[in-house]
């Protein structure tokens, strides 16, 4: 089954925002979820449960800690080329043109070489996701699409990047009032758990 997420990211510096609007399947209701950066925390708004999660990036490990705080990362939605300098030899790297558009189409055929380069231990839970493919602007380098498969030819997720702009971005983008009544929870410890650090 096929879900259409769209979203919005703006960026400035070191502060980031990312709306995205979405339905609830199985329900008419829609979520939206607003997630505001400013290099040291991360909060996310969830209007479904009225929640605000919030990530202190300073208690990550350092590897996370660079890759959260790396920019180029970020507008290229993950692609992050110091820590995709690490696997390399993982990489299959293809100039291809689709559409009339020049771009590097960028595949990862074992999903777990990310773990691996951030020293992260190895989930004892099998992901259903086993490939990448970034599809990257070649002139500017900008994200194009981001697939992720399960088994076959068909991704099971995926993300087009239809429009993104880099210059012009208004101070007032990130100031977010969120609901005074939403429940703030600290998922810091959560994240850094899971990450077995």
């Amino acid at each position: 089954m096929a879900m259409q997420l769209p979203m919005k990211m703006w960026m400035k510096g070191n502060q980031v925002r990312m709306d995205v609007s979405m339905m609830v399947p199985g329900t008419d209701k829609t979520m939206e979820q607003i997630t505001i950066s400013d290099g040291n925390t991360i909060s996310t708004y969830n209007s479904l449960n009225n929640t605000i999660m919030v990530i202190d990036l300073n208690k990550l490990p350092e590897e996370i800690r660079k890759m959260a705080k790396n920019q180029y990362a970020a507008k290229s939605m993950g692609f992050d080329m110091e820590m995709f300098g690490k696997i390399k030899d993982c990489l299959k790297v293809d100039e291809i043109t689709r559409n009339d558009r020049k771009l590097y189409l960028i595949t990862l055929d074992d999903i777990n070489a990310i773990k691996n380069s951030l020293n992260l231990p190895l989930s004892t839970e099998r992901s259903p996701f086993k490939k990448l493919v970034y599809a990257i602007d070649y002139n500017t380098l900008l994200p194009v699409k981001m697939e992720v498969y399960t088994e076959g030819d068909t991704p099971g997720m995926w993300m087009d990047f239809i429009e993104l702009k880099t210059s012009g971005v208004q101070d007032s983008v990130f100031n977010v009032k969120f609901p005074s009544d939403a429940k703030r929870m600290d998922i810091t410890d959560s994240v850094r758990s899971s990450l077995g650090k």
